[in-house]
């Protein structure tokens, strides 16, 4: 409780601070706003339909900041990234918020300025594959056109403020990663 509460005697159960880059432990248990742009780029996909429907009702989105993601903030930020990548596993059992820390940790990478390639339903395209076509650049293999189109969206969706526009006179820039 803060000193603000106890001087009110209204708990807190909200911070001020919207931006997750800023989350510290003593934000942990607060629920946090997100904006609505934020929330279109990246918390879009990835959560439950009832989570959605749940901010839809109430016209806002709001997430709690967990020790998990602060603790996987730790991690992204003291990561090298000189070498290969780096990956990290969320385990749990089902309904302990797997899910939303991976939701907010992409809320928190999209905020400071990383590409982000996000894709949470994968297995679900995989398994119920409604159009499909055999691939054109590998024998044997197929495509999903459908798909791919639609997570291409959400991908220029996600990263638009970090793709620049060519009038096609020159190739993109591109980054590389030295391998040495």
């Amino acid at each position: 409780m803060t000193a603000e509460a106890a001087f009110t005697g209204q708990p807190v159960i909200r911070t001020s601070e919207s931006d997750p880059r800023n989350h510290t432990s003593r934000h942990i248990g607060l629920f946090y706003s997100i904006s609505a742009d934020d929330a279109d780029k990246w918390i879009s996909r990835g959560l439950t339909k009832r989570a959605y429907r749940t901010f839809k009702s109430f016209d806002e989105t709001c997430l709690m900041v967990r020790a998990p993601l602060l603790e996987l903030m730790s991690y992204l930020r003291a990561a090298d990234y000189t070498v290969p990548n780096v990956r990290y596993v969320l385990y749990g059992r089902p309904g302990c918020g797997k899910s939303t820390t991976l939701t907010q940790a992409v809320h928190f990478c999209g905020r400071s300025g990383w590409f982000v390639v996000h894709e949470p339903e994968m297995p679900r395209h995989l398994r119920y594959s409604g159009n499909v076509e055999p691939s054109s650049f590998s024998p044997g293999l197929i495509d999903h056109p459908t798909y791919a189109g639609q997570w291409l969206a959400h991908f220029r969706k996600m990263n638009e403020h970090l793709l620049t526009t060519s009038d096609g006179s020159s190739p993109p820039l591109t980054a590389y990663r030295s391998v040495s």
